[in-house]
């Protein structure tokens, strides 16, 4: 009538029926097999343990779990969820592209600098899938921004006492044709020549106007010079029509 609780073979190999459980604040238990031990304490936390150093500790009275040295996940993928729903998922493809899904916003909040370091020379920004802008590191090493979506513009925007604008636009489906807000203002240089150059295609009109776009009228132009001659020169006529 009686059950085998613990059998003990002639190899020393100890085989339990049930459970084996400690009871009291005081009690603990461990397991070591070679170099490895699984062991729990008074507090309730449960340890493993690699040549006597704590590797994995998880606390009985917070639930943390703290990892000594790096951890390597060789499949599926990596959920972290700070109220039991809506996890943040991190998955590799299999080809070293990592992936962060997460429900909800991705903050990245730092002390000091963020850096974005990319190899491949490009960041690319997307929505739902579709690429709608890049910045490029190209192959001359120039800084580049890219509108890779046919014939959408480039827009400047900001604020002016309280008051978001449009300061800048560049009209992709014209060439890049740039349509300002307000004024431009080329500074002074030591350098030599300088100010603003108009360049045309073969058969353009180069065009130097003031337009009005308002309703109160004499919206006059000027054209002038503080310290030194104005020179026109043109290699056809100059014609001046008042």
């Amino acid at each position: 009538g009686h059950t085998e609780a613990l059998h003990i073979a002639s190899n020393t190999n100890a085989t339990f029926t049930g459970n084996i459980a400690t009871s009291g604040a005081s009690k603990s238990f461990s397991f070591t097999s070679g170099s490895g031990t699984v062991k729990t304490t008074t507090g309730n936390s449960l340890i493993l343990q690699t040549n006597s150093s704590d590797g994995i500790v998880i606390d009985g009275s917070t639930q943390n779990v703290t990892i000594a040295n790096d951890l390597a996940l060789t499949g599926g993928a990596l959920s972290i969820s700070g109220d039991g729903s809506n996890p943040v998922t991190f998955t590799e493809t299999g080809a070293g592209k990592m992936t962060i899904a997460a429900p909800d916003d991705i903050i990245l909040d730092a002390v000091s600098d963020i850096i974005l370091d990319a190899d491949g020379a490009d960041i690319r920004f997307k929505d739902a899938g579709v690429e709608y802008g890049r910045i490029n590191n190209n192959s001359s090493g120039n800084f580049l921004f890219l509108s890779p979506i046919s014939d959408k513009d480039i827009i400047f925007k900001g604020n002016d006492d309280g008051t978001e604008f449009v300061a800048l636009t560049l009209d992709m489906s014209s060439a890049g044709h740039a349509t300002f807000n307000s004024g431009i203002t080329a500074k002074t240089s030591t350098a030599g020549d300088y100010g603003l150059t108009l360049n045309t295609g073969n058969g353009d009109n180069m065009k130097l106007s003031v337009a009005d776009t308002g309703t109160g009228g004499a919206a006059h132009g000027t054209l002038s010079v503080s310290d030194g001659n104005l020179i026109v020169d043109a290699s056809g006529d100059i014609a001046l029509d008042a």
